[in-house]
């Protein structure tokens, strides 16, 4: 029935949002269109005006201007402080999110940085996407203990970055190497891998098959303790 069918005692506090221009609605259109749910009766892709494509913005403005509400009570309480806050990407790209909701509460000094991954399509970086873009190099996850990085590609598990020092290193594991097996179970993603690893016992030999060249290369390599 939508959030104005909530009485206002129920609303814990959150006041009613600005509402969503129309880049935001076919931003969160976009979005919406791959979650998997197709309204029963429905021809294709439900357009911007489907009932059930209006409930779905309704429930992200709400969110918005929860967030944007906490941080302007933050704002408030630290008067000349920054305020900082850590937010999903669809929430601030393009403005439209939470600095829309801020702009609406009267704040209107507000910086939002996005991530930009090396894949990402630089022509995506157009005005008013963001304050600022920002690349992060990632490390090895600290909780893997091969010390590799993994990404996934089309069913195939990929060594991207091989720690220094790192038991990968010293197995003579190197980048672009498969991932084939874990203890003669195929894999097929990096989470596979991860989980596989981390719930291998201590003490006993994980069997590693790589693909490198064609080639398939089977590995017994002495996991460290956890």
């Amino acid at each position: 029935e939508g959030a104005a069918a909530v009485p206002v005692r129920e609303r814990e506090g959150v006041g009613r949002p600005a509402p969503a221009d129309a880049a935001y609605r076919a931003q969160l259109h976009r979005l919406w269109r791959h979650h998997p749910f197709v309204p029963s009766g429905s021809q294709g892709v439900p357009g911007l005006e489907d009932p059930s494509f209006g409930r779905f913005v309704e429930s992200q403005l709400l969110w918005d201007r929860a967030m944007a509400e906490a941080i302007a009570e933050q704002h408030r309480r630290r008067p000349g402080a920054p305020v900082v806050a850590l937010i999903g990407n669809g929430h601030l790209a393009g403005g439209h999110g939470v600095p829309h909701q801020l702009r609406a509460l009267g704040l209107a000094d507000v910086a939002w940085l996005l991530p930009w991954e090396a894949s990402l399509d630089c022509a995506a970086l157009q005005p008013g996407l963001a304050t600022a873009v920002y690349g992060v190099v990632s490390p090895p996850p600290a909780g893997l203990r091969l010390g590799v990085y993994l990404e996934t590609h089309g069913g195939r598990v990929e060594i991207h970055q091989v720690a220094p020092g790192s038991l990968a290193e010293r197995s003579g594991l190197q980048v672009g190497d498969d991932i084939a097996a874990i203890d003669g179970q195929p894999v097929s993603s990096a989470r596979q891998v991860i989980e596989r690893v981390a719930a291998h016992p201590v003490g006993r030999p994980l069997g590693l098959t790589l693909r490198r060249d064609g080639r398939l290369l089977t590995l017994q390599l002495a996991l460290p303790g956890r």
